[in-house]
Formats: C-alpha cells, structure tokens, sequence
C-alpha cells in the first residue's frame, strides 16, 4: 500500500518531500491508515483532530485514543468544538455544521503551520458513496466526477485538500491496518444509522464486490477527464480521454491493440495520439531517421523507483526497461506492472 499511494501522490503531484501537510485523523481506520502511510513515505506529517462533543463519552474516548497512538510520533494538535450551538446559530443540520467547522478549523491550522496541503482519508468506496449519493439527488457531469486527488478548501484558504487513498478502497486499509501494520483504530457508532442517507448508501455498498467498488472509483476518473478536457486543463485524465475521443471511431486492430497492452503507461498529459499510432501499428514515422528519446518508467512491486530508458519508441523502451543492466537489474517475474511516468 505504501507504494501505491506514493505513487498516486506522484502522478497527481499531491505533495513535495520537505514540506509540511495537515494530516486530518479522527481515530478511524481510513485516516489512521492515511497517517500511516504519509510518516512512512518520509512526509512532515502534523496531525489535527477534531472533538465535536456529539456522541457523548464516545467524542473523548477517540480523542484518547489518537493522542496515545499518534502523539509520540507526529504533533498532535486537537480542537474542541460546539457542533450543536454552531448548527442552531447557523439553522443548519448537525453533519453540515460539523463539516464546516472542521474545513474553517483544516485552512486555519495550515496556513499558520505553513502546510502545502492538507490531508484527508477519502478513498475508492467513499468515492463509490459520492456518485451514488449525487445520482440519488440529482447531478450533472461535474457530479459524476466525484471527488478529486485535489481540490479547493470548501471553506476557503489557500491550502489545497488532498485524498491520497483514492487509490485503494476501504477492505484493503483495514487489512493493511490489521494484517500488515499491526495497527489499531476505533469505530463511529453513527456509521450504523441508516437514517443518515450516506450511511445507507455504505450499508448497500457492502454487497458490492471490490471490482465493482474499483470500477465505480475509475468511472469518476474518466468523468474528471472529461470535464478537464472540455475546459481545456491540462491533466493526465484529459489526456486519456482526448486520445479515446480521437481515435475511438477508426476501425484498426492497432486501437484494440493499444487499450489492452498500452493502458497502463497512458499517463503523458495530453497524448500525441499520432505517436502512439505510429509506435503501436509498426507504420513509419515522418522522419526518415527515428530519433531517440528518454522514457522515464516508474517500476511497481520492487523499491527500484524510477529508470530512464533512452529509445527510439514506446516499444523498444520498454523491452529494455526488462534488459536494463545498470545500477537496477529488472526481471519480469519481479515485477508487478512497468508504468510510464514521462517524457524527458
């Protein structure tokens, strides 16, 4: 799990060594794995945790709870707040208080720590909940992109809100937590409130497979391509769906060819879609002599982390990536999956 969420950190440029990010724990597996996960990729970590004195002893046994776990390794910072007045005062409901509350608290902890984000535990089954909850109400095609690697505060501040777990869904943290790391976590009670339509929602989603979760996660993906791409940003997401958008109606075995094998190293943003043509079908390129480039791959499964290839295309790249000889030696039987990171 480390690696794949440090690679989902890379790929969505979420967070830079050196600096340091809020991390939001309330005692729970997601955020106890997320606080985890960052303090061993090596990130600054400070922790903020929340006590909205809404579940009585239950508020102050989490809030134990995450001191003893957290507060020998990271700062702690905790804040007490007055949920049932601040939602009277606001006429508001007691989850909307609570969110903003905790997101005015999340800009102001940052910005006087001098944090580059701001960490929250949201994964591919929350991710899953959000779609369904927006389909429910109502929604166009900004809410089927569910929520993003990064995104505005909601109540403002310069500090971006970060979900470096939307790479994983919520059965893995737990068996990360449990089998992996040895780590403990506490249970909300109100999760099992039904009448709290999101809590409905995570019930019938427990029948779900975690293919199904997965899918439901990536179709969120490929809706934040499309508004991307609409709105002309330049991201990984619009670049896969322009190069589908353009070559989706051409009938070529190399099309078919491409999305089975090539899928996973289509990161580049905004795709030459000639290029990949040309690399995938065998037909020549413009220019009589093909000119060499440098591939940059990201190697899963082993902790040899990146490796520059030097090729004349996609292909050969990376039949040498598995030949590379140099301070690396890569075996196909080592490795998971070869992913390309860019061009350099």
């Amino acid at each position: 799990m480390l690696r794949r969420v440090q690679q989902y950190i890379r790929q969505h440029h979420l967070l830079q060594q050196g600096e340091r990010v809020l991390v939001c724990v309330s005692g729970g597996a997601d955020s106890m794995a997320l606080w985890d996960v960052l303090r061993r990729g090596g990130y600054d970590c400070i922790v903020a945790h929340c006590n909205f004195h809404l579940r009585a002893e239950e508020s102050d046994r989490d809030e134990a709870f995450v001191r003893e776990q957290i507060a020998p390794f990271s700062p702690l910072i905790v804040q007490h707040f007055a949920t049932t007045a601040y939602a009277r005062q606001r006429g508001i409901g007691i989850e909307m208080a609570a969110r903003e509350l905790r997101y005015q608290w999340f800009a102001q902890l940052a910005c006087q720590e001098r944090c580059q984000a701001i960490a929250v535990a949201h994964h591919q089954h929350d991710q899953a909940e959000t779609l369904l909850l927006n389909l429910k109400r109502g929604t166009g095609i900004r809410g089927l992109c569910g929520m993003r690697p990064k995104s505005d505060n909601p109540m403002g501040g310069e500090c971006p809100i970060i979900r470096p777990l939307l790479c994983t869904t919520r059965d893995y943290i737990e068996h990360y937590l449990r089998d992996i790391r040895h780590l403990s976590w506490v249970d909300d009670s109100t999760n099992a409130n039904t009448d709290i339509t999101r809590n409905a929602i995570r019930k019938q989603l427990a029948h779900y497979s975690k293919a199904e979760i997965e899918h439901m996660a990536a179709t969120a993906e490929y809706m934040q391509g499309y508004v991307d791409w609409l709105e002309n940003r330049d991201t990984m997401a619009a670049g896969r769906v322009k190069l589908y958008e353009e070559i989706k109606d051409e009938e070529q075995d190399w099309f078919i060819d491409f999305f089975e094998n090539y899928n996973d190293i289509m990161t580049a943003e905004y795709i030459d879609v000639s290029l990949f043509k040309n690399e995938v079908d065998g037909s020549p390129k413009v220019e009589e002599e093909p000119t060499p480039r440098i591939y940059r791959f990201n190697i899963t499964n082993v902790e040899y982390g990146f490796i520059d290839i030097e090729a004349t295309s996609m292909e050969e790249a990376v039949e040498k990536v598995y030949a590379f000889d140099g301070d690396y030696f890569v075996h196909k039987n080592d490795v998971t999956k070869i992913e390309f990171e860019q061009y350099i």
